[in-house]
């Protein structure tokens, strides 16, 4: 995504344009090449049904009785094979970074003349941790021939969810077919009743393994359908490692994390003050490579597990210009947690003034309690007003969120916040009576003294007193853990092995990201790198990093090494 727009009332982002057909081989498409415009294939969003039972007595799934037999060659079925691949591993990517798609579909993953994959329109994407937090979704969205079944019903959704869309357009791409007939309830009810299943004579067509992983892949239990590597290694027809993990980027599953037990101690002395009824700020610093982000990500994943913890994430981009981008993926987060709460329950946590805040963010419209009262009520009459009533609803909103459960709210990358950020912060916990929460700060400390942002919300007025704010500064890791970490993300082991890590604990000075780049390099390098770690192999591992890129992007890093100076995106692009 590049640039967001405001026009008549409503939000765009400018993106790359993708030229390209449907990965399921023209699946929607009849055979003379016209488009279909069946209304069941195109996204909804609806508020899940009060019961989400289905008629037992539904139809099932039958195919079109007037479709005709798909007869594929082996050149046709081993290109499918490649495509669905391709697609596999971008959707496994995602939920590698605890994202699901929730909206697979043709249109959504389609194949450029080169033969890439292009997963696109991430406009329903859900975090993975609240996708699948307990209770009902109360908002379905989706389309509906690729909607899994517990997501036609509102239910939690898992990566399995976006494993059945791909299940779907894979049955397409085989058959030539839908896999479900009929109208929206007919197909919802089908969906939940039992797997579509394929015709005599195209059982006897298809690989028997495609057969099977359709099957699988389709099943009306969530827990009974594939994971990533399960899918990935039927298409591929073997067990070989997957590109990005052979020296691509470390996704969530992925990452390792060893040491800092004495900073989740202090987070978590934090969290104990808030349930002691005290509001508490932490803010979390260090240089740039050390680590913040996985600190936070590993305290913040283990306060979710409790029960009675609501934890909201906030990331600025530096490159993302937005109002309140600070706390905009925080309301992001608010708005799905309130969504998920009956409906009853989440109205009485609602402000008075909730409507100026969602004219604000407008993304807590979502919830159909909040979208009701900006209906019914008019805008303030100034921009000043209504800033004043957003603020002032907000503060209530998380101050009756926090009367109920223990609030974590957490900005990271704080260096990159708008001006416009700031007095919304600090109205969240400012004097008297504020919200009793636990706000974590997360930033560079090499920003601190340049940038005004960190001054305005970091200054000594900032915080009443220093009880109330804990300063944690996170320092390189010592040798020991150093040492760990490199081992594990080389994932071997032996003498070898260790001499490696004791070499890269070394010349990485403590830094996690140096180690897990020198270690990612040593862990696939095919050419045997033996003996001491020294400049000509760091160079060497350097080296073939830079050849496993892409070549755009080759020619990309050769002209900023001929430059040898800071250089504006604009003047490479």
């Amino acid at each position: 995504m590049h640039e967001l727009f405001h026009q008549d009332g409503g939000w765009f982002f400018t993106m790359d344009l993708v030229e390209g057909i449907p990965v399921n081989a023209g699946s929607d498409t009849d055979r003379s090449g016209r488009q279909t415009t069946d209304a069941t294939a195109e996204t909804v969003v609806a508020e899940a049904p009060e019961d989400p039972s289905v008629d037992t007595d539904a139809p099932t799934a039958l195919a079109p009785s007037g479709a005709p037999v798909q007869i594929h060659s082996l050149e046709e079925l081993e290109r499918i094979r490649q495509l669905f691949a391709s697609l596999a591993e971008a959707v496994d990517a995602l939920h590698g970074f605890d994202k699901l798609h929730c909206d697979i579909k043709p249109s959504n993953a389609l194949v450029r003349a080169d033969g890439t994959v292009v997963l696109l329109d991430f406009g329903l994407v859900n975090d993975l941790n609240g996708a699948a937090a307990d209770g009902s979704q109360r908002i379905i969205s989706g389309t509906i021939p690729y909607m899994s079944p517990e997501q036609t019903r509102g239910l939690p959704l898992t990566p399995a969810s976006d494993w059945y869309a791909v299940g779907v357009m894979l049955f397409e791409a085989l058959t030539g077919r839908c896999p479900f007939s009929g109208n929206a309830t007919e197909i919802l009810a089908a969906k939940s009743t039992a797997p579509p299943a394929l015709r005599a004579e195209e059982r006897v067509r298809l690989p028997g393994d495609l057969v099977r992983l359709i099957g699988d892949l389709l099943a009306v239990q969530p827990e009974e359908r594939p994971a990533g590597a399960k899918v990935l290694e039927l298409l591929r027809g073997d067990t070989g490692p997957r590109e990005r993990d052979r020296g691509g980027v470390r996704t969530a599953a992925q990452r390792v994390f060893v040491g800092r037990a004495s900073h989740l101690a202090r987070l978590a002395a934090g969290l104990a003050r808030v349930r002691g009824g005290a509001t508490t700020t932490v803010q979390l610093s260090g240089l740039s490579g050390m680590g913040k982000t996985a600190l936070l990500d590993r305290f913040l994943d283990r306060s979710e597990e409790a029960p009675d913890v609501i934890v909201l994430r906030g990331r600025c981009r530096e490159r993302e210009s937005l109002a309140f981008k600070a706390l905009d993926p925080v309301i992001d987060a608010l708005t799905d947690a309130l969504a998920r709460m009956p409906e009853l329950e989440g109205a009485t946590l609602l402000p008075r003034h909730t409507p100026s805040l969602a004219r604000v963010f407008p993304v807590l419209e979502r919830v159909p309690a909040i979208r009701n009262m900006v209906e019914r009520s008019a805008a303030p009459a100034s921009s000043r007003e209504l800033r004043h009533q957003a603020f002032s609803a907000l503060r209530e909103l998380v101050a009756a969120l926090a009367d109920r459960m223990r609030v974590v709210i957490s900005i990271d990358d704080l260096q990159w916040a708008d001006a416009d950020s700031v007095p919304l912060i600090l109205e969240l916990i400012r004097p008297p009576d504020p919200p009793v929460i636990l706000l974590i700060l997360s930033f560079r400390s090499e920003e601190r003294d340049r940038s005004e942002i960190l001054g305005a919300l970091l200054g000594d007025n900032a915080f009443p007193s220093p009880e109330e704010c804990a300063v944690i500064d996170v320092d390189p890791l010592d040798a020991a853990d150093s040492e760990r970490l490199a081992r594990a993300v080389i994932g071997r082991n032996g003498e070898e092995v260790d001499a490696r890590a004791r070499d890269i604990a070394r010349y990485a000075g403590g830094v996690p990201f140096f180690i897990e780049t020198l270690a990612q390099h040593a862990a696939v390098e095919t050419s045997g790198v033996t003996g001491a770690l020294t400049r000509e192999t760091l160079d060497s591992l350097l080296v073939a990093s830079l050849g496993r890129l892409p070549e755009v992007a080759q020619r990309l890093m050769e002209a900023i090494a001929l430059i040898g100076r800071p250089v504006r995106v604009a003047h490479v692009a």
